[in-house]
């Protein structure tokens, strides 16, 4: 079964990708019988481990840990809202430290960052 061995040598593709392929060979099938013996042969696309992501914002005076947020993804969008949630309880930071994550590398963050004047 040629489907059988294209997932071994891509066991990422799942039955789509592997009916792109199929139909490339030149092989005339349809989309159901490729999942119907994708099923049949208990393949199935592994799932990547997903990372848990910290948002820490500390009081680097006091030492102290104002908030923290926790996701598999942190946006640009998570950032500011906990910034803005704790503008009301402690006010903004004059400089934001950041580190080489994503969340603090897009226009967003910035535009936030130089319309309240800070760093």
């Amino acid at each position: 079964m040629p489907q059988v061995r294209i997932h071994r040598s891509r066991p990422r593709f799942g039955y789509k990708r592997i009916l792109i392929l199929l139909r490339r060979q030149g092989h005339k099938i349809g989309k159901d019988k490729v999942y119907r013996i994708y099923r049949e042969e208990g393949l199935q696309v592994r799932t990547k481990r997903r990372k848990l992501r910290l948002l820490t914002v500390v009081d680097y005076f006091s030492r102290e840990s104002v908030a923290i947020e926790a996701g598999y993804t942190l946006r640009a969008a998570d950032v500011i809202r906990t910034l803005t949630r704790l503008r009301v309880s402690r006010g903004l930071p004059r400089i934001i430290p950041v580190g080489n994550g994503s969340e603090f590398s897009g226009n967003d963050l910035d535009r936030f960052a130089h319309e309240r004047g800070l760093q």
